[in-house]
C-alpha cells in the first residue's frame, strides 16, 4: 500500500489496519523522502482489493483522474 515516507519514517513496528478489523504487521519495501511517499506490504491470508495506478501519459481530456498531492509541493496550471 501507498502512504506517506513521513508516516512511517523511523518506525520500529508498522501495524496495518483495514475496516474489517483486521490487523497486519507491515514492511516498508521502498520509500522516496524526497516526495514524502512510501510502500508497505503486509501478508494477508486472503486477496484484498487493490486500486491500479494509472499512466497520466494516457490520460484524455474528460477522462476522471485524482491526484494526491503532499502539502509542501507546489502545482502550476
Amino acid at each position: 500500500m501507498v502512504t506517506n515516507y513521513h508516516v512511517v519514517e523511523g518506525a520500529t513496528r508498522i501495524t496495518v489496519g483495514l475496516l474489517s478489523g483486521e490487523k497486519y504487521r507491515g514492511k516498508v519495501i521502498g520509500v522516496d523522502e524526497e516526495t514524502d511517499v512510501a510502500v508497505v506490504k503486509i501478508e494477508a491470508p486472503r486477496d484484498l482489493p487493490v486500486l491500479k495506478l494509472g499512466d497520466s501519459n494516457a490520460a484524455d481530456v474528460g477522462d476522471w483522474v485524482l491526484a494526491i498531492v503532499h502539502h509542501s509541493v507546489s502545482i502550476r496550471l
